[in-house]
């Protein structure tokens, strides 16, 4: 995929819910192997789907001048410094 884009956050995501359905459908008698290359690809479209449709929009929706205002900004300080507990 190279280094633009970034799958292992849907992997991360999809992952674990696919490995689940495939162990309700007994997959994982036909030995390890064959259930984490069949969890493995199963849960690459879904991670794919993610990156392309969600997480990359998303990461450059954030620089966007429009939603500037709506990012968060470090709050200023409110300890004074005569305070008694600082």
């Amino acid at each position: 995929m190279g280094a633009k884009n970034d799958l292992s956050y849907g992997f991360y995501i999809y992952a674990f819910p696919v490995a689940q359905l495939l162990a309700l459908a007994h997959v994982q008698r036909y030995g390890y192997i064959v259930f984490v290359v069949a969890t493995v690809a199963s849960a690459l479209p879904f991670a794919m789907a993610s990156w392309f449709g969600i997480e990359k929009w998303a990461l450059r929706a954030r620089n966007l001048p429009l939603l500037q205002r709506y990012v968060s900004k470090p709050a200023a300080s409110s300890v004074r410094a005569d305070h008694p507990f600082t």
